[in-house]
């Protein structure tokens, strides 16, 4: 699968990085704060953390990029 109108610039990246960390910090502090624990807006915003930069990487990384193969051509005897 090759992309249409190749990769991210890098700004782009970084924007979609930031949005879904924001998205990510916000909701699982949200979560969290109907919680009857006390602390739980930290966990909440550290776990929403860690969920949206997962979420980031798999959708900023390109899985499907490959190497090129060495070719070593033969010589005719």
């Amino acid at each position: 699968m090759e992309h249409m109108i190749g990769p991210l610039p890098r700004l782009h990246s970084l924007l979609v990085l930031v949005t879904v960390l924001l998205a990510g910090v916000t909701g699982g502090a949200w979560v969290a704060h109907f919680s009857r624990v006390p602390v739980a807006i930290g966990a909440g915003a550290l776990l929403g953390a860690l969920l949206g930069a997962a979420a980031s990487y798999l959708l900023l990384h390109d899985f499907h990029q490959r190497t090129p193969a060495h070719v070593r051509a033969r010589s005719r005897r």
